[in-house]
């Protein structure tokens, strides 16, 4: 646990307003899809809201990952861009 906070710590203002972000809109996706999955919401509305998040969090992710390691970050964007791809697709299909 220490070694967490130290290395916060260090991060600059901007990461890590970031990391808090990527956080809140992670839970976000959980709790909108578990509603999804119970049946308060309907599961067609949870999915429109959780797949764009999704993408945001992958996208946040990639771009915090960067500087440690490049590769990881490429893939992470790339993925956050495929979702966003199939987010609109589904929302022109449907």
């Amino acid at each position: 646990m220490v070694k967490i906070k130290e290395k916060y710590k260090q991060l600059s203002s901007t990461n890590k307003v970031l990391y808090i972000v990527s956080l809140v809109l992670a839970t976000i996706v959980i709790v909108v899809s578990l509603c999804g999955l119970i049946g308060v919401v309907d599961g067609k509305i949870s999915n429109y809201i959780a797949q764009p998040l999704m993408g945001i969090v992958i996208a946040i992710n990639g771009k915090l990952v960067f500087k440690e390691n490049k590769m990881a970050a490429i893939f992470s964007l790339c993925c956050a861009v495929i979702i966003f791809i199939l987010y609109i697709i589904t929302v022109i299909w449907y």
